[in-house]
């Protein structure tokens, strides 16, 4: 699998269409004691008294869309399991919550309190960093975009540098598949498989 990661300074022309007026939430239901997935329980919310639902897929994933921007209750169900509800879980425009491990449990097994994980990302740009204006107001880098660029990498410190295939800036001319930008970009590729196979084996290509 080939994967890239863009980081970029911009400014963005104010282009909304509808389909960016709704967001997601995904995330992963698993049993609280065996850490193992669990395939087609019930994933449910509502908004303005409608219901919305899904299941999950064999490997217990979700993905509870299309959602107006607001704030939801989502319910899971599964047989044998107990009810579990989690409050107050924010839709954005144009973005995926992820919640992350959602767990499970019989009998009241669960501890009372249990912090879940959120992370939120773009829809259209899965492996883009997504910060919030209140977030960056209060970030003591802001002033300095250099620094903050070398921030905002740690998040890929895990990526061994044997992976990395290219790094490409871009700081003029960004091509059209980054959208109406103006500014810098550094676009980090990964290895995909057939790249370390030829590598192993150059007598292949």
């Amino acid at each position: 699998m080939k994967l890239t990661f863009v980081i970029c300074f911009v400014f963005c022309s104010a282009q909304m269409i509808c389909a960016q007026n709704y967001g997601e939430i995904h995330g992963q239901l698993m049993d609280y004691n065996s850490q193992t997935p669990l395939p087609y329980a019930n994933v449910t919310t509502t908004y303005g008294g409608q219901l919305k639902g899904t299941t999950t897929d064999e490997n217990g994933r979700f993905r509870l869309k299309p959602l107006q921007p607001g704030t939801y209750d989502v319910t899971f169900k599964y047989l044998g399991y107990d009810t579990r509800i989690l409050q107050r879980v924010e839709v954005t425009p144009g973005k995926i919550n992820i919640l992350g491990k959602i767990e499970l449990a019989q009998d009241n097994e669960l501890p009372t309190i249990e912090i879940v994980g959120h992370k939120l990302i773009n829809k259209d740009q899965p492996n883009a960093i997504v910060m919030r204006a209140a977030e960056l107001k209060h970030n003591a880098l802001l002033n300095n975009p250099a620094q903050l660029v070398g921030w905002l990498m740690g998040p890929l410190g895990r990526i061994p540098g044997s992976a990395i295939k290219t790094i490409t800036v871009h700081t003029g001319g960004i091509p059209a598949k980054y959208g109406d930008v103006t500014g810098g970009i550094v676009v980090i590729e990964t290895k995909s498989y057939f790249d370390y196979f030829y590598e192993n084996n150059p007598r292949e290509r």
